[in-house]
């Protein structure tokens, strides 16, 4: 689990859980017609549990997001209409929305998101064993504040378009 509070770790959203391959065999047969030959836990976060999938005759390597039981059906909606405007209002490099499930009344008992994996490197770790961060020379460091910078400059876009309220009805989002 990643670094946090002691008493999350014994009552997390998280604790408890568990997904394995052969559920996500089905998950990813059922919702997607693929055939998964590849399955892996990434590391925990507080809230979810991830997974980095890839399946036959697919270049597209995938997440499968597995919402933690502290979050109901509004957390989920919410992630899911925030990656469509972000996808929808910015150049942000941000991994495409492939499926998802925001009612645990399903086979798996769990809400779930599936993904496009975006490939990188992280800048900090739960761990700290391996930042690059603090291995960046300075020139870097500020290439990378100004990217991100840039991007924080497409939100301002985004709120001065009056989006006022964002739900999901029927799969489909709706900007008010």
């Amino acid at each position: 689990m990643a670094s946090c509070p002691i008493e999350l770790e014994r009552n997390g959203p998280t604790v408890g859980m568990s997904f394995t391959g052969e559920q996500a065999e089905k998950l990813f047969q059922r919702y997607l017609n693929k055939k998964v030959n590849w399955f892996e836990s990434g590391e925990c976060g507080l809230n979810n549990l991830l997974f980095f999938v890839e399946c036959e005759n697919d270049q597209d390597k995938y997440v499968l997001k597995i919402c933690g039981r502290s979050w109901k059906k509004i957390k989920t909606e919410s992630e899911v209409a925030a990656m469509n405007i972000v996808h929808k209002y910015t150049q942000i490099p941000l991994p495409k929305l492939v499926a998802y499930s925001s009612d645990n009344n399903n086979e798996f008992g769990v809400e779930w998101i599936i993904m496009t994996r975006c490939f990188g490197k992280s800048l900090r770790s739960s761990s700290k064993t391996n930042d690059i961060w603090p291995n960046l020379s300075i020139d870097q460091q500020k290439s990378i504040i100004n990217q991100l910078v840039e991007y924080i400059s497409q939100f301002i876009v985004i709120k001065h378009k009056n989006i006022d309220f964002i739900q999901i009805i029927d799969k489909r989002i709706s900007i008010v």
